[in-house]
């Protein structure tokens, strides 16, 4: 295996890749830790940003069991599901909720569909960015938003950028010194 290798032509970071970047983010502290592997980025209407990490597979919807939790009454109990393959590649599928999803101000038809960095979905009033840090940087993507801080300025987070590609660099280092070594991952 060869350091090209842990890239995928299309900009993607190999499961491999990404199998190292998740070791190394168990180990982090706080909030900041989820900003480095694939996320959603939710802010509900009037209220503070939060990060909810994706994982393989996140159910949406006001169930009590669902990975993101909806207090929205135009969510239904299993609304949407998102997947996120060992190779990076998202996708999202309505769950045949009531009143359904929006991908990027779209109605999302029946099956799953690709989900791509900076897409956003709706349900109900509630409006989620989906981020994978691990992408590419060669893919377009829009501008982060900015956070709020206490004295209601608006922040880019930058320290969060830089831990995140940190990670990313490290997960990827890890990841050519265990095929190197002859090491399973």
């Amino acid at each position: 295996m060869i350091a090209g290798d842990l890239v995928g032509g299309e900009g993607l970071a190999t499961g491999a890749t990404r199998r190292a970047a998740a070791r190394l983010v168990r180990c982090a502290p706080g909030e900041e830790a989820f900003r480095t592997l694939p996320h959603l980025e939710v802010r509900p209407p009037g209220g503070p940003e939060r990060v909810i990490p994706v994982g393989e597979e996140l159910l949406i919807g006001r169930a009590p069991g669902a990975g993101l939790r909806v207090r929205d009454g135009a969510a239904s109990r299993r609304h949407a599901r998102i997947r996120v393959a060992p190779t990076g590649e998202a996708t999202v599928e309505d769950l045949s909720s009531k009143n359904g999803t929006r991908l990027n101000d779209l109605p999302l038809a029946p099956g799953a569909h690709p989900l791509r960095p900076g897409d956003r979905l709706g349900i109900g009033e509630l409006t989620l960015r989906y981020v994978d840090p691990l992408e590419g940087a060669d893919q377009e993507r829009p501008a982060a938003p900015a956070a709020p801080t206490d004295r209601g300025e608006e922040t880019r987070r930058p320290e969060a950028l830089l831990a995140g590609a940190l990670l990313a660099a490290a997960a990827a280092i890890a990841a050519l010194l265990t095929e190197l070594a002859g090491f399973p991952g």
